[in-house]
């Protein structure tokens, strides 16, 4: 299998990826887009191989992915990358990163809120009892 199955990367940005074959026969990755087909490695890694390498994306929109040795890619090794338009600036303008994630904090203020209900709950039941 290809783990991950599935990456989220930007039009045109560098993907460095790092691979290493734990498996029993040679594997290689091979990205499809259209009729367009890109081999990672020249070679397919060996049992035990590892490898690095450098591969940007030039087009938006959802890549193939697959083990393209023998009939690997039939027997599971697929995945899918979705590569993102370029993100543009207007010239001229300031930027200010990536905005943050707000998930934690909306995670920690709903446990609050769950918390301070149950108390609430307590102090109720606690004040029922004579």
């Amino acid at each position: 299998m290809i783990t991950p199955m599935d990456l989220t990367v930007t039009k045109g940005q560098v993907v460095h990826f790092s691979a290493t074959n734990a498996g029993k026969f040679p594997h290689n990755v091979t990205f499809l887009n259209g009729t367009e087909k890109y081999d990672l490695f020249a070679q397919p890694l060996t049992t035990g191989q590892a490898g690095t390498a450098d591969f940007t994306f030039d087009e938006a929109g959802t890549w193939k992915m697959y083990c393209p040795v023998d009939s690997h890619a039939d027997k599971g090794m697929v995945g899918e990358v979705t590569v993102l338009a370029e993100q543009v600036t207007t010239p001229g303008m300031p930027t200010t990163g990536q905005g943050s994630d707000q998930s934690p904090f909306v995670v920690g203020l709903l446990g609050a809120a769950l918390l301070g209900s149950g108390l609430a709950v307590r102090r109720r039941l606690a004040s029922r009892k004579i």
